[in-house]
């Protein structure tokens, strides 16, 4: 079992951080070693969401499909039936699940011995979700068949997250050495290159480099391997990191992918639809704290696009470009396993007041009711805990009903700000 599914995760697009630890958390290096190596781990996930062709989209992505459904239901009168079920829900749908194809899997299934398994064939696949958004893309996967000492075989979508973990667990291993891991993810590009025979991958650092040029593409787990295969096609043998990404980036322009004008496309369409979905005096500096962070997250890579890099040469995790990010970029919301919260917020919004990352779950929360027609926010304990303790037990059964008391929560202020607070809700019977 991966020691990181245990003890921390990163909640991509909305930016939090849950380290699983009973103590609250006040002082980063107060940590002990091991969580240490945890929360390095899931800032490195920050970083990527935040200065990555698809971490962007990602999060322009989820932000616009709450966005469409709130606005299709604005333009309703009557009851709020849930789930959703109008055609611009089941594209959203559709459009969800194409996402979770780009991101590909993430373990390899229980019956395959992950210490012995090796990819035997590489092969290219649609996916059906996506064909059906973009008909006629020609757009394919990468499907790997993995095998284990025992012969037993398995097929894994190699996406995003086997990039994202390999590239998170090498600069956890640079600062706090090597940890009994599975290999998928966490080797999994290492793996896709021992079975091309590319040397480029047993250097660790060029490994990273390899993929922090996937991440910047919208598709980073084929990006991974198609210019990996173009690298060990015309043995390409760097003398330096950078010249990775030299020939990835230019590599990905020569086939189409405008890699600088789609992140920057992302990262206007994320802030947007962001500062419509809580477009209030009340969310202000909420707003500005969230156009901020991605902002400089593309500001950051286009300038510099070698600066993960340069974090993975440092001696520790704590001082030099790790310093500087830590001032630039702050940290996203930091949850322990009581639901107790850490948050730094970049050094140049430290003036600000009332900025709440909470909102940002909230929005979540709101999503999974209208695309899912949950009934119950998540976010009982960490409210309880930690924002207002102001929980009861309609936050478990009908937490918009919230939106009417004059003390309310996180999910009830923006239920409330987009007109729904005088609209019941009907919940679909299960089938």
């Amino acid at each position: 079992m991966s020691y990181h599914f245990v003890f921390g995760s990163y909640v991509a697009s909305h930016l939090l951080i849950r380290i699983r630890i009973p103590d609250p958390i006040n002082n980063i290096k107060e940590l002990s070693i091991a969580d240490q190596r945890v929360f390095v781990h899931e800032y490195i996930h920050f970083l990527q969401n935040i200065s990555g062709g698809f971490g962007v989209a990602h999060i322009w992505s989820t932000y616009d499909q709450l966005r469409q459904l709130v606005y299709e239901q604005q333009k309703t009168n009557g009851d709020i039936e849930i789930p959703v079920r109008s055609d611009n829900a089941n594209t959203q749908r559709f459009f969800m699940r194409s996402l979770t194809a780009i991101a590909g899997d993430k373990y390899l299934p229980e019956a395959i011995d992950d210490g012995s398994a090796k990819v035997v064939h590489i092969s290219l696949k649609p996916d059906e979700s996506y064909d059906k958004l973009v008909p006629n893309s020609g757009m394919r996967f990468l499907k790997l068949k993995i095998k284990d000492d025992k012969n037993n075989e398995a097929d894994y979508l190699f996406g995003d997250t086997a990039v994202t973990e390999t590239m998170a667990y090498l600069i956890e291993k640079k600062f706090f050495g090597e940890d009994t891991i599975n290999n998928f993810p966490y080797r999994a590009c290492q793996k896709v290159g021992e079975y091309l025979g590319s040397n480029l991958v047993d250097n660790d650092e060029y490994l990273f480099a390899l993929c922090d040029v996937a991440i910047l593409s919208s598709y980073p787990g084929r990006m991974f391997y198609q210019v990996l295969l173009k690298m060990h096609q015309e043995e390409f043998v760097p003398s330096k990191a950078e010249e990775i990404y030299e020939f990835g980036i230019n590599y990905l322009y020569d086939n189409g992918w405008r890699v600088w004008d789609d992140f920057k496309s992302s990262k206007d369409g994320a802030m947007i639809v962001f500062n419509d979905l809580i477009q209030s005096p009340f969310f202000k500096n909420t707003v500005e704290w969230f156009k901020y962070v991605i902002e400089s997250g593309f500001v950051s890579r286009y300038n510099n696009p070698y600066f993960m890099l340069q974090l993975y040469r440092e001696n520790d995790p704590y001082s030099g470009m790790w310093e500087n990010a830590m001032k630039q970029f702050g940290t996203p919301q930091i949850h322990n396993y009581h639901e107790h919260r850490f948050f730094r917020p970049p050094h140049e919004l430290q003036e600000l007041q009332d900025i709440e990352p909470l909102y940002l779950l909230a929005l979540q929360q709101i999503n999974n009711t209208l695309m899912y027609g949950k009934t119950e926010c998540g976010l009982v304990k960490c409210c309880g805990n930690s924002f207002n303790g102001n929980t009861d037990d309609r936050c478990s059964t009908s937490p918009w009903v919230r939106a009417k008391d004059e003390k309310t929560c996180a999910y009830g202020s923006l239920w409330k700000l987009y007109g729904f607070s005088d609209r019941a809700v009907i919940v679909e019977e299960a089938k």
